[in-house]
């Protein structure tokens, strides 16, 4: 009962928000990210976006056109980004090599690795990119990692999530994160996943202390429940240390 009242108090603050934007004139310009005849471009929510200042970095997926059912994409699906060094006027798309590279329609990482090193979470150029199953592009039942020091240019990886598909919470679930994690320190850093099971999903939080060593888990978000399948967390910090997440 607790984590649905909290669900609807957020749902209606929300909808109120929109409502009070709706009705005031909004001075907004449109730029076209990434473009290319014949092809299908999506799902930046799944692939993350960054922002250092006026520098942003979305990642989306590259296929074939299709009109059809469902979504309108077919063939082998890329992992490409887009880079904006101006606030979102002018993009540049780009695909670094080592990057969820491979020629299958659902990519299965090869040469996935355990991090020697801590990550440093603080560094100034610092993103992080976390796959597992279930959505366009990835396939990979344990979940993993690439990370980057220099605002995805050049991207460290694959490398494992742990084991945290052995937790005992986690057993016998789907790992279908995408990018969701808050920085708390230099090797510290919390991590929002979605779990599948059947055709339920829940979303868990789970943490390193070691610089993405190991990671263990924290605690779940959304309840266990057949009403509904949460998925794709987006999560941020208040200056007053609360955290607030959307999800679908």
């Amino acid at each position: 009962m607790i984590y649905r009242r909290v669900s609807m108090v957020v749902v209606t603050a929300f909808a109120a928000a929109f409502a009070a934007l709706a009705q005031q004139p909004i001075d907004a310009q449109h730029s076209i990210v990434a473009i290319e005849k014949d092809r299908f471009h999506g799902w930046p929510a799944n692939n993350g976006a960054w922002q250092w200042g006026d520098e942003f970095l979305v990642g989306f997926t590259q296929g074939d056109l299709s009109p059809q059912d469902g979504h309108n994409i077919d063939g082998i699906e890329q992992s490409k980004f887009a880079r904006s060094l101006d606030g979102g006027v002018t993009w540049q798309v780009f695909d670094p090599e080592n990057f969820l590279d491979g020629p299958d329609i659902k990519w299965l990482p090869k040469g996935k690795t355990k991090l020697e090193t801590p990550m440093d979470f603080t560094n100034p150029g610092f993103a992080m990119r976390v796959f597992a199953s279930g959505y366009h592009g990835n396939d990979d039942p344990e979940g993993g990692y690439y990370y980057s020091y220099d605002r995805g240019a050049t991207w460290k990886g694959p490398h494992f999530l742990g084991a945290i598909h052995k937790h005992e919470a986690l057993k016998g679930k789907m790992l279908t994160p995408r990018t969701d994690y808050i920085v708390t320190g230099p090797k510290s850093c919390f991590v929002f996943i979605s779990t599948r099971q059947d055709t339920m999903g829940r979303i868990a939080c789970i943490q390193t202390t070691d610089g993405g060593l190991t990671f263990d888990f924290v605690s779940w978000v959304t309840p266990d429940t057949t009403e509904y399948r949460a998925i794709m967390p987006q999560t941020v910090r208040l200056s007053n240390g609360d955290y607030v997440m959307a999800f679908r």
